[in-house]
């Protein structure tokens, strides 16, 4: 997955101090200069439209941070960098709050807990999770590198999820969901490339706990995240 970046890259920018540019940009609202204004006529789709530009702003902005970051990193950070072992399928899913990784500082506590379509545990298939910082507004991004089996071969991709909190929400409540995959190779077949091809995704947040589902019989999306906040 050359030129994506991937969780365990968040994860090291972030132990290095890395993502500190990243908030301007996540928090961001409808109606910025990036996007054309919103306003109460404006449907989800619009809004779906806006919340994928912003999800490819950060994307754009994260592979800067990491090209400047590999120019400049020096030989005690690299090595931060994770190794070029393969990881083992049994191993435990690894986050951003609970990875054991020499001199890092655990920010916060979130967790993704549930992650699943049509039955089918993706959350199981994570090798590592990242979830970032909640903004004020309560925007925030979550990405996971993972390595599954589809059609008798190994296949790895990445996914970045984008909560961005709706403009008409009365409190931090409510998201409008952009996805973006990378993929080793293309795969259809993928429950996160089809995830990130759907149309007006929204979430909900009740306490700690940010939910998102779809009501489709044939494509049943649960997904459960604790912002430990």
């Amino acid at each position: 997955m050359t030129g994506s970046v991937s969780a365990r890259d968040l994860e090291t920018m972030d132990s290095l101090g890395l993502l500190g540019g990243l908030s301007g940009i996540l928090s961001e609202g409808y109606g910025s200069s990036l996007y054309s204004r919103v306003n109460s006529a404006s449907s989800a789709v619009d809004r779906t439209e806006e919340t994928n530009r912003l999800l490819n702003r950060v994307l754009e902005k994260m592979e800067e941070i990491k090209v400047n970051g590999e120019s400049s990193r020096t030989e005690s950070s690299a090595l931060l960098v994770s190794d070029t072992q393969e990881t083992p399928a049994d191993s435990p899913v690894s986050s951003a709050s609970g990875s054991e990784i020499p001199g890092t500082t655990v920010k916060n506590k979130s967790r993704l807990l549930r992650f699943a379509v049509n039955g089918y545990n993706i959350l199981r298939t994570c090798r590592t999770v990242y979830i970032s910082d909640v903004q004020d507004d309560g925007t925030f991004l979550v990405t996971g590198d993972r390595r599954y089996m589809s059609d008798g071969k190994t296949r790895s991709e990445t996914f970045h999820i984008l909560f961005k909190t709706k403009p008409d929400s009365t409190s931090v409540c409510e998201y409008d969901a952009a996805t973006a995959v990378t993929q080793d190779s293309y795969n259809p077949n993928s429950f996160v490339y089809q995830l990130s091809k759907r149309r007006n995704m929204m979430a909900s947040r009740t306490g700690n706990l940010v939910s998102m589902r779809t009501e489709d019989p044939s494509w049943r999306l649960e997904l459960l995240i604790d912002l430990g906040e």
